[in-house]
């Protein structure tokens, strides 16, 4: 969780937030480190041969809306 996450104000807060991680197929929410994993990637010789791709990295959240 960041801080930006658990703002009542600008975010879901932390029941929230907590709450929609029980939406997500695999039933919970991503960390930072998760995401800033996919960055790492993407910016390491490993993705060389990576061009004009959009990651979306969501845990499936996106394929469970309707």
């Amino acid at each position: 969780m960041t801080p930006q996450s658990l703002d009542p104000v600008n975010s879901l807060g932390p029941d929230g937030l907590a709450a929609f991680g029980l939406t997500v197929p695999i039933g919970r929410n991503g960390t930072p480190e998760e995401i800033a994993a996919v960055y790492h990637f993407l910016a390491s010789d490993e993705a060389s041969y990576v061009t004009g791709q959009v990651m979306t990295v969501d845990r499936g959240i996106s394929i469970s809306l309707p």
